[in-house]
């Protein structure tokens, strides 16, 4: 309850008992009063008996009496003493007249010792009646006191508006934060709370504002190269060394090598050599961000890396004939010999090979392609009879509508331990068997499940088996299902989902964890602030997955309330050796300060990473340090009804 409407209610109500005490104690006073005046007017009467009975007989009363009693309603009237009655009257009998009506009085005769009189006699007050003139004076104050009480709380009323205003302004704070909130009404009250309370806000926006742009800066500078803005080779050892350590992974990596950029910086300057590497580095984003998670990175001052993940030697190929003809287009200062200009080393890598040796197998290649004299690229030749089957968008169309059409989506789990070794949720990976049966995982054909359209079949059935699993987990764990954004962005995906979640009971939704990359929240973070509402309203997790694979602002996390960040496992990997990961952490942590979100780390494999990311604050963990990936047993059971589209 408001204080203005406390306040306005406690005024109320003590005029309203002043009136009732002094209604009360006025009734009673006057009854006082009346019931004093008949005393007084019984003892007259009492008084002029004790002077008869002194000078006449008792039987001489009846000469006088009985009229006086009669006009004062009186129904008897004894004179008696301890031994025997000396005079009675009795009034004649009334019919309008009974017993409770009656009031009773004893007088001791002062004058005759020993004799006393009792009269029986119709109480007064009965023969009192509400009248307006009687009571006017009564009327007209309570009419007073009320239509003063209606005028002064309006103008109480309009006194505490502004206090009113200032308090509604400040619950708003507290249930939505800061952003968002009107400006500050001039009708506030007390207005130096009022301004205080807006430079307050703007102060708080400002440091958080600048709070992200300091866990920016830490991650451009820890993560990209300066001149390009594209990945430095921190970043790049970091992501090609978490992806060696995952299972079944395979890929590629492209090392492009510009010749004689030394001599261009001597002869022409940084400011001509800056700007070619700038040229070239915007060309070349275009052809490896065409590869579902591809990475380009600068190496060293014109050497850049490309990291093509699911790639295999005959593909990375064509990019590299295709980076090639690209290069051949770009307007080159003069001097330099534009057909012996750029040279491309290719190497595949598979898990467990070690990153030192990949990168010294690039080093060859790329020196093998220099050696032929013209711009040319060159792959290691390494054996990889296990190389993965290439497949044309076709065939994957083929093979994922298959999946779909003949319910061969499998999920898999695996259970994610807190820092007291609780299993805080299970996370829930969905693959599928390929013509040969062999295992898909989602990293491999969710690129190309988005590149065909098919996101929306796909996280519709995610959902489903997700709900399904939830109500078989018995207790408190939760299902984590990682979401694609073209799923999410779509209307018809979101009117369906939310007839699915408003289908279930309460406890079904506090244990669904719905993911979201970062770099994709980010991307479409004003589109997603909505259904993000939503979704917290349903009681539902909000979990953003990947965070540190990309340079993004963390101001979303205030901004959507977000309740689990996971690192990526590049940062997670080896992080008790790289104090540069360490940094990131403990900006990501600080910048969850005075939020609810808690820190996961994804990939956890030793010990010591595990220790030292404890030790930075992280809360969860998540890899083959705690529990490996698992199928899902009666997976035929996993059939829901699904709501309408």
């Amino acid at each position: 309850m408001r204080f203005t409407t406390r306040f306005v209610a406690f005024v109320t109500s003590f005029v309203g008992l002043a009136m009732v005490v002094m209604l009360i104690g006025g009734t009673l006073g006057f009854r006082q009063l009346a019931e004093d005046q008949v005393s007084h007017r019984w003892l007259t009467v009492v008084t002029v008996i004790d002077q008869a009975l002194q000078k006449d007989e008792p039987n001489k009363l009846d000469d006088w009496l009985p009229p006086i009693l009669a006009a004062a309603e009186v129904q008897t009237l004894t004179i008696r003493n301890a031994a025997r009655e000396i005079y009675h009257y009795q009034a004649p009998k009334n019919v309008e007249i009974n017993d409770k009506m009656l009031v009773h009085y004893q007088y001791p005769l002062l004058l005759n010792p020993g004799d006393q009189v009792q009269i029986s006699a119709v109480d007064p007050l009965l023969r009192y009646t509400y009248s307006i003139t009687s009571m006017s004076s009564i009327s007209l104050a309570s009419g007073l006191v009320i239509i003063g009480l209606i005028f002064g709380l309006n103008w109480l009323r309009e006194q505490l508006l502004g206090a009113e205003m200032l308090e509604d302004r400040a619950r708003l704070i507290l249930k939505k934060g800061i952003e968002d909130i009107p400006q500050r009404d001039p009708r506030e009250w007390p207005q130096s709370a009022s301004v205080v309370l807006d430079r307050l806000m703007s102060e708080l926006h400002d440091a958080r504002q600048e709070r992200s742009r300091f866990d920016t800066f830490i991650r451009s500078h820890t993560f990209l190269d300066q001149l390009t803005g594209v990945s430095n080779r921190m970043f790049f050892d970091n992501q090609l060394s978490a992806l060696l350590d995952e299972p079944e992974s395979h890929g590629c990596v492209m090392v492009i090598r510009l010749a004689d950029i030394d001599v261009l910086r001597h002869d022409m300057g940084d400011k001509v050599a800056d700007a070619l590497i700038q040229d070239l580095v915007s060309q070349l984003s275009t052809f490896v961000l065409r590869v579902p998670n591809g990475l380009l990175a600068r190496y060293f001052d014109g050497d850049f890396a490309a990291l093509l993940p699911q790639l295999g030697i005959k593909e990375a190929g064509h990019l590299a004939e295709q980076i090639l003809k690209m290069t051949q287009q770009l307007p080159l200062p003069s001097g330099i010999d534009a057909s012996a200009f750029v040279f491309i080393g290719l190497v595949s890598f598979r898990q467990n090979d070690i990153l030192e040796n990949v990168m010294d197998e690039a080093e060859m290649a790329v020196r093998s392609a220099s050696l032929q004299g013209s711009n040319s690229w060159f792959a290691s030749s390494k054996e990889r009879p296990d190389d993965a089957p290439v497949r044309g968008s076709v065939r994957w169309r083929t093979l994922l509508e298959n999946a779909l059409n003949k319910k061969e989506l499998y999920p898999f789990t695996q259970a994610i331990l807190s820092r007291d070794g609780v299993t805080e949720q299970v996370e829930m990976f969905i693959r599928i068997k390929d013509e040969q049966g062999n295992w898909l995982r989602s990293v491999e054909f969710m690129p190309m499940v988005k590149q065909l359209g098919l996101a929306e079949r796909f996280d519709r059935e995610i959902m489903l088996m997700a709900i399904r699993l939830l109500e078989k987990i018995p207790g408190h764990e939760g299902i984590a299902v990682n979401l694609t954004v073209d799923a999410l962005l779509r209307k018809s995906f979101q009117y369906w989902l939310r007839d699915l979640l408003m289908q279930q009971p309460r406890n079904i939704r506090q244990r669904l964890f719905l993911e979201l990359a970062e770099a994709d929240l980010c991307q479409h973070i004003d589109r997603l602030r909505t259904l993000a509402r939503f979704l917290k309203g349903m009681d539902c997790k909000l979990v953003v997955v990947q965070a540190g694979l990309t340079v993004v602002n963390t101001f979303y996390i205030k901004l959507l309330q977000i309740d689990i960040i996971k690192l990526h496992p590049s940062l997670v990997h080896n992080i008790d050796q790289r104090p540069e990961n360490q940094l990131f952490v403990r900006s990501l942590i600080g910048a969850c300060a005075g939020t609810t979100a808690r820190l996961y780390a994804v990939g956890v494999q030793s010990t010591q990473e595990w220790t030292k990311l404890r030790k930075l604050g992280v809360y969860a963990g998540q890899g083959t340090l705690f529990a490996p990936v698992k199928p899902v047993t009666q997976r035929r059971q996993l059939s829901f009804r699904r709501p309408r589209a």
